[in-house]
């Protein structure tokens, strides 16, 4: 098999960046001549930095394009219009190795609305969108033809109406927001899912997820337990401590105020759980976990992490101020890890990779 075609442009960086424009304005061309002189079949393409125009309807009826296995489209990233468009209308002649991809990303553009013709992926395992548009219906039949789909990535998605999730094979979705505006999650029949990813995610991000069938769904988060505009469902109704989720095993939260209450309300729905991950302040931590030392009669480990090393001296400083001597639990034991992190960058890394059993730990 011949090789992968990848090509690129520099992005530009810093707040004046030179000009490159005449380089940029070559690329097409350039592309062409490469896809023209390569023997194919190749096994991935990958193209970014393209303005409205730049892909070419010859590439993809190419011989060397015609049965791709990984394939990334990104055009530049200039914002969003009010309509909420992209601005960059994906050509279907793009997606003309639907049939055998089994990687897809798409970046900076728009999906073609409810009246395109429907989209089928069959092997695909892996999907990508980041800052794309795509009409709620048309995200859905999206799924619907991925019946092979393991792994699902949504970064900056915009849809009028929600992303609703049906999809045989799915194992993880990663979910990242970055708008105002009220972004709903629907998952409507996974009966393989496992992971819901929220790298990311802050306080004042609006997100709604109803879980309506995903009985293997074990592993949730991150997200901020004070947050009110984040709501999970479980059917038509609120999660709650009489509308609990059973299935989930392992939860990571984040809690940017000092209220012990707020993560308290989240552990209510989820009576099955068995591991918490906790992202605190140094002096949140400390009373966070004194609690469950004092209270938690069949706690079996606390782990707290420090981000530089420790002495014999800080472990028993630490035992003294969570008070172990008078822990509820005779079982319990506590370990500290010296690490530092940044556990949204950790997490988004594992949306595709499942590998990891628990992606929110470090190894």
């Amino acid at each position: 098999m011949a090789p992968p075609v990848a090509l690129s442009a520099p992005q530009p960086r810093g707040p004046h960046p030179p000009p490159r424009l005449p380089a940029l304005r070559r690329a097409p061309s350039a592309v062409s001549k490469i896809i023209s002189q390569h023997p194919g079949p190749a096994r991935r393409f990958s193209v970014t930095c393209l303005r409205a125009g730049d892909i070419s309807e010859r590439w993809f009826r190419s011989r060397a394009l015609a049965n791709l296995q990984e394939l990334n489209i990104a055009y530049e990233h200039h914002g969003s219009a009010p309509t909420g468009k992209i601005g960059h209308p994906l050509p279907l002649s793009a997606l003309r190795s639907a049939s055998t991809l089994l990687v897809l990303k798409v970046s900076n553009c728009d999906f073609p609305d409810e009246n395109a013709p429907p989209m089928s992926f069959p092997l695909l395992k892996r999907l990508s969108l980041h800052h794309v548009s795509i009409p709620g219906d048309v995200f859905h039949g999206l799924l619907s033809g991925c019946q092979a789909l393991e792994s699902l990535s949504i970064s900056e998605v915009r849809s009028a109406g929600a992303l609703r999730v049906s999809a045989p094979a799915l194992r993880s979705i990663g979910l990242q927001l970055s708008s105002a505006r009220t972004t709903e999650l629907v998952i409507e029949d996974a009966p393989c899912l496992q992971r819901l990813l929220l790298p990311y995610c802050r306080e004042d991000d609006c997100l709604i997820i109803r879980v309506i069938e995903a009985p293997k769904l074990e592993i949730l988060g991150m997200f901020s337990a004070d947050s009110s505009k984040l709501q999970v469902f479980k059917g038509l109704s609120p999660a709650s401590s009489t509308n609990s989720i059973r299935t989930i095993k392992c939860l990571a939260l984040r809690c940017s105020n000092h209220r012990l209450n707020a993560i308290l309300d989240v552990l209510r729905w989820l009576p099955c759980l068995e591991k918490l991950y906790v992202s605190l302040s140094y002096e949140q931590q400390v009373d966070f976990a004194r609690f469950f030392v004092l209270n938690a009669q069949v706690l079996n480990k606390i782990e707290l992490e420090v981000c530089a090393g420790y002495s014999s001296e800080l472990v028993a400083h630490q035992h003294k101020l969570l008070q172990v001597e008078s822990r509820a639990s005779e079982d319990a034991q506590f370990e500290f890890r010296a690490t530092c992190f940044y556990i949204d960058y950790h997490l988004s890394k594992h949306i595709h990779d499942l590998s990891a059993s628990d992606p929110f730990r470090q190894p």
